[in-house]
């Protein structure tokens, strides 16, 4: 089974027309399909393996970032078409992109949900944050800012000016 989740019916439709890269001979019916119906996803049946056996697998591909933008309307452009058509024939994992996951897992731990952004997530990794570097920054900051202060107070006093309450303390490491 082939899932492919495209940015819009223009896109399905440009895949349709390079459903014979896939593999597929019934392109006329895919045509068909994809112009009644929305094309956000589109699922294919995985042609079957050397010997004839057919995977016990999904191949999820979530092509959705993968156009090129439009005023009016998106349009799925030939490497974007290659890459889908690349990443379907040779089953490759991507990460952002596409994975492979069995029936048993579909099954076992998705309830038979076959929602692409449960398998393929788009979801940029956060920065991690090196907290012990940050701390230093912070402290040093703090120190700059209590030299300023100090010698700010300083010129207030030669003013005859009440100086101002520091109002914190250096931190300890």
């Amino acid at each position: 089974m082939f899932t492919a989740q495209l940015g819009s019916r223009n896109a399905a439709f440009h895949l349709a027309q390079h459903a014979h890269d896939l593999g597929f001979c019934e392109t006329c019916l895919l045509h068909r399909y994809l112009l009644v119906h929305p094309a956000e996803k589109i699922l294919l049946p995985q042609p079957p393996k050397i010997g004839g056996d057919y995977p016990d697998d999904v191949l999820f591909i979530n092509a959705a970032e993968h156009y090129q933008p439009g005023k009016r309307q998106n349009t799925l452009l030939q490497e974007h078409i290659n890459k889908i058509v690349e990443t379907y024939q040779h089953r490759k994992e991507e990460d952002r992109y596409s994975q492979v996951v069995s029936l048993d897992e579909i099954e076992k731990e998705h309830d038979f949900n076959l929602n692409i952004s449960r398998y393929v997530s788009t979801a940029e990794p956060e920065e991690e944050v090196d907290l012990v570097s940050v701390h230093k920054h912070l402290s040093d900051l703090q120190t700059q800012i209590s030299s300023a202060a100090a010698t700010h107070n300083r010129y207030l006093k030669e003013l005859g000016i009440t100086p101002l309450p520091l109002g914190f303390e250096k931190a300890t490491d």
